[in-house]
C-alpha cells in the first residue's frame, strides 16, 4: 500500500513501499522505501533501552521519521551518527520528534536510543551488520516432526491415502491446511491458516512416513499457495509474499513482499483472500471476498512481476476456491451464495465476468452441484493427463462443506462449454479445499482443514488420491448429443443391463426455495454405442434441460444467463464381468452440439 504521508507510522517524504522483512536467529531486518531512499532497519535491547539500527540508501530527497509522538516527558530519544551532519533531531509541531535525514549521495548508517535513560544512553555494544542478514542464518526451527501415512483401500481402482498432519508440533503450531504445492522433486509445501508454510518430504513411491519441517511462520491468514520456479509464493490476506531459502537450509530467511494488495483490509471476518493460481502464460490469479467486506468480490489477475492487477470477473460473494490448467489454459472460480438451497460447483473464469452475488450473472456455470452434494465449494485442479488411470485428464473438484471430492469432464462447445461431476466414493475428515498434482508421481493431493461451518472431523489432513491400477467401473466420458447424453465407462458393459428403467432423472428447481420439489425428467431409449458406451435419450432435451434462459437488454447490451441447475442421472446397471454399476452424474448442459 503507498501513502503520501506517513504520519500514522513514522515516516514523511514520499511513498512507502513495504519491501518484506529478514529473519535470522532471534533477529528481524525490515526493508522498506520512503520516497527515492531505501531503508533497512532492525531493532535491538539493552539496558532498558530499544535501539532503533537504520541504514538509509542515497536519494535526492530529505525524508523524516518520527521518533517520539505528543510530549513524553520519559522518553528522550539519542542519536548516535558517524557524520554529524547524516541526521538530526528537530520538533514535531504539537510535540514530539523527528528524525531528519537530509538528501545524500551515500549510504547513511545510524543508531537512535529510546528510554527511559535514553538521554544520557552510551552507544549499543553491538551493532548490527546489515549485509550478514542476506546470507540466511542457522535455523529457527530445527526439530522435524514425523508422521504416517495411512494407505487406502482400493476402491474401483483408487484409493484415499492419508497423509497425517502433525496436528502435535513442538512449536505448538494449529496445523489447519489451506493449500499446498510442489518442488520439482516432489517435495511438498503446505499453508496453514495460522500462517505456517511446512516443507514435507519422503522417499518412496508410496511413501509409509513423511518428514515435516517448518519453513515460514508469521503469516497472515495464508488460504493459497503456488510454487512458481522453485520459489515459495503465499497469498495472504494482506499480500502475496514470495520466500526465499539464502542458505539452502530448508527454512526462509526473506519474506518478500512480492504484491501487496490497495485495498484496505478491513475489520471483517469475512475480509478474506482466496487461493493462488498460474496460467501458462505467468500471471496469478486469487479471488477476494464480496461478503461482508470492504473488498470487491472479485477474480484478480495479476502480471507475472507481481506489478499490475486487474479484476478479469466480479460480483462474487465468498470465492473460496479457483482452479488453472488444462488442455484449454481454462481458468476456474467458485462461488458460495447464500439462499435456503443453493447451487454450488463452479464457472470459467471470462473477461468481464458477472457472477450473480448482487447483480444478474451473465455467465453460465460449467459445473452445477445441488446443495446436497456439496454446499461450499473449495478449489479444482485438473488431472494428470496420462497418469491417474481411465479419470486421467479430469478436472478435481473439492467440496469443503461436505469433506467431498468429485471428478469432472467437460464437452468444449461454443458458446459455453458443458459440464459432468461425479462424486469419489471417499468420505474425507475434513473439508476439501485446495487440490494439486505432484509432478512427481502424477497422483493428486488436496489440503484438508476444519476452519468454518462444515462436516469436518478433525483440524487438518491431506489426501493423496491414488490411481492404484486396478480395475475400474467409472464413466469415463460424458457429452451432450442433439438427443441426450453419451456415457463411457472404464469397462466392458453387460448388454442386458441397459434398460430405460435402470435410469432416473432429476432436475433441481429453477429458484431455490424452501420445499421445492425435484424434478422428474423421462428417459427415453438407452441404447449402447459399443462395449463401453451408452446414450440416454431425453425427449424434448432442449426445453427440459439445456439453458434457454439467457437476455439481453436492447438498450445497454448487458446479457443476462440465469443459473441453470444440474440433471442428475443415476443409473444402475452391469458390468461384463458382473460387477454393479451404481452411480450418479450431474450433468449441466449448456449448448448442444450441431445437428449431425
Amino acid at each position: 500500500v503507498r501513502y503520501q504521508h506517513i504520519d500514522a507510522i513514522g515516516w514523511e517524504g514520499g511513498d512507502l513501499a513495504f519491501n518484506g522483512h529478514y529473519l535470522q536467529e532471534n533477529h528481524i531486518l525490515l526493508d522498506y522505501q520512503v520516497g527515492d531512499r531505501a531503508i533497512l532497519e532492525t531493532p535491538s535491547a539493552e539496558a532498558e533501552l530499544i535501539y532503533r539500527h537504520l541504514q538509509i540508501g542515497p536519494g535526492k530527497d530529505a525524508v523524516r521519521c518520527l521518533l517520539i509522538h505528543g510530549d513524553s516527558h520519559r522518553l528522550k530519544p539519542t542519536l548516535f551518527l558517524t557524520n554529524k551532519s547524516d541526521g538530526t533531531i528537530e520538533p514535531v509541531e504539537g510535540g514530539g520528534q523527528w528524525l531528519k535525514i537530509p538528501p545524500s549521495t551515500n549510504t547513511i548508517t545510524l543508531t537512535i536510543a529510546l528510554g527511559n535513560g535514553a538521554a544520557t544512553a552510551a552507544p549499543p555494544s553491538v551493532v548490527p551488520d546489515f549485509d550478514n542478514f542476506a546470507k540466511g542464518g542457522p535455523r529457527r526451527w530445527p526439530t522435524t516432526v514425523q508422521t504416517a501415512v495411512a494407505l487406502g483401500e482400493n476402491v474401483e481402482g483408487y484409493a484415499a491415502d492419508e497423509l497425517t498432519v502433525p496436528l502435535a508440533n513442538p512449536y505448538g503450531s494449529w496445523m489447519r491446511p489451506t493449500s499446498l504445492d510442489f518442488f520439482s522433486d516432489g517435495r511438498m509445501a503446505v499453508a496453514t491458516l495460522s500462517g505456517d508454510v511446512w516443507i514435507v518430504h519422503w522417499t518412496q513411491d508410496t511413501p509409509t512416513s513423511l518428514t515435516w519441517s517448518r519453513y515460514a511462520s508469521g503469516l497472515y491468514e495464508p488460504l493459497g499457495l503456488k510454487i512458481v520456479d522453485d520459489l515459495v509464493y503465499v497469498r495472504g490476506r494482506d499480500r502475496i509474499t514470495r520466500l526465499h531459502d539464502l542458505n539452502g537450509n530448508e527454512e526462509a530467511d526473506h519474506y518478500e513482499s512480492f504484491y501487496e494488495d490497495p485495498n484496505e483490509i478491513g475489520a471483517s471476518y469475512h475480509a478474506f483472500v482466496y487461493d493462488l493460481q498460474t496460467d501458462d502464460s505467468g500471471y496469478f490469479y486469487f479471488s477476494q471476498s464480496g461478503y461482508k467486506s470492504p473488498l470487491e468480490g472479485a477474480v484478480v489477475r495479476l502480471s507475472p512481476d507481481g506489478k499490475h492487477a486487474e479484476y478479469v470477473g466480479t460480483d462474487l460473494r465468498n470465492p473460496n476456491g479457483m482452479g488453472a490448467g488444462g488442455p484449454n489454459n481454462w481458468v476456474t472460480i467458485t462461488d458460495n451464495p447464500s439462499g435456503i438451497a443453493v447451487y454450488n460447483g463452479f464457472s470459467l473464469v471470462r473477461e468481464g465476468g458477472r457472477y450473480g452475488f448482487e447483480h444478474p450473472r451473465n455467465t453460465p456455470m460449467l459445473v452445477v452441484l445441488p446443495a446436497s452434494v456439496d454446499s461450499s465449494s473449495g478449489g479444482q485442479c485438473w488431472s494428470d493427463p496420462k497418469r491417474w488411470g481411465p479419470l486421467s485428464g479430469s478436472i478435481v473438484h473439492c467440496s469443503y462443506s461436505l469433506s467431498a471430492v468429485f471428478y469432472c469432464l467437460t464437452q468444449d462447445l461454443k458458446p459455453y462449454p458443458n459440464g459432468f461431476a461425479v462424486r469419489l466414493p471417499f468420505d474425507l475428515k475434513a473439508g476439501a479445499m485446495r487440490p494439486r498434482i505432484n509432478p512427481i508421481d502424477g497422483q493428486a493431493y488436496i489440503a484438508c482443514k476444519k476452519g468454518w461451518d462444515s462436516v469436518a472431523r478433525c483440524d487438518g489432513v491431506i489426501y493423496r488420491i491414488r490411481h492404484t491400477g486396478k480395475r475400474s467401473h467409472f464413466i469415463q466420458g460424458a457429452e451432450a448429443t442433439t438427443k441426450g447424453i453419451r456415457l463411457s465407462f472404464a469397462c466392458d458393459l453387460d448388454p442386458n443391463s441397459i434398460r430405460a428403467h435402470n435410469f432416473t432423472i432429476l432436475r433441481e428447481p429453477d429458484k431455490p426455495q424452501k420445499g421445492a420439489k425435484l424434478k422428474h425428467i423421462p428417459v427415453g431409449q438407452v441404447q449402447p454405442v459399443n462395449e463401453r458406451s451408452i446414450e440416454v435419450t431425453i425427449p424434448n432435451i432442449e426445453n427440459e434441460v439445456i439453458n434457454k434462459r439467457t437476455t439481453t437488454n436492447p438498450q445497454t447490451g448487458a446479457v443476462t444467463v440465469a443459473i441453470n441447475p444440474a440433471i442428475s442421472l443415476s443409473l444402475k446397471l452391469i458390468a461384463a464381468d458382473g460387477t454393479k454399476i451404481e452411480e450418479t452424474i450431474h450433468a449441466t448442459i449448456n449448448t448442444l452440439p450441431p445437428a449431425e
